[in-house]
């Protein structure tokens, strides 16, 4: 019994704690809307400790090329911080050094015990350029019957230039694909 506890404890600490959640339009999970294509969401973990103060970021995960709203993130906590100080989330997402969507709320992060925690992230658009907010509600066309019989290749790029999509490829028939193995499309 005393082994496993020690090995639970060793597990415990090698692999530290993980922030994990969503990052949603206004919220809302049920809200599926597209960013400008080459759009960029920084998640931060921030040291908001002392008041009146800047906070200092402990740890940053950036991911590129994102289409559509909700996107996934996970943020692996450093061993060496304090459980006893303050800590948030932040997350935004810019296209090149456009700011175009911004979470406004403090979202707090308890450090403790816990291996997983799970938060998800509210943004709202900020952008003063409508052009920035593309919507999947506009899209024209969301299926392609002269497609049918042509070459993946051929296919994947006819899609690319109709919609501004970067994230499409093909899926052989008989492939294992879920609903989560690609959430950001």
């Amino acid at each position: 019994m005393f082994r496993f506890i020690a090995l639970f404890c060793l597990v415990h600490v090698s692999f530290g704690t993980i922030i994990r959640g969503r990052v949603l339009v206004n919220g809302d999970a049920n809200i599926v809307d597209m960013v400008p294509s080459g759009s960029q969401l920084i998640v931060r973990l921030e040291d908001t400790s002392i008041a009146n103060a800047s906070s200092i970021v402990i740890k940053q995960t950036e991911i590129s090329n994102i289409v559509a709203f909700p996107f996934y993130y996970q943020i692996q906590v450093p061993n060496n911080i304090s459980s006893a100080l303050s800590y948030s989330l932040s997350a935004l997402i810019k296209k090149g050094d456009v700011l175009v969507y911004v979470n406004e709320q403090h979202i707090p992060v308890k450090i403790g015990t816990e291996s997983l925690i799970t938060i998800d992230i509210p943004v709202m658009f900020i952008g003063e350029d409508r052009s920035l907010k593309p919507s999947l509600n506009n899209m024209k066309q969301s299926s392609w019957p002269e497609l049918v019989g042509r070459e993946g290749t051929y296919a994947v790029q006819y899609i690319k230039e109709k919609t501004g999509f970067t994230n499409v490829f093909t899926v052989l028939e008989g492939s294992l694909v879920t609903m989560d193995y690609r959430t950001d499309r």
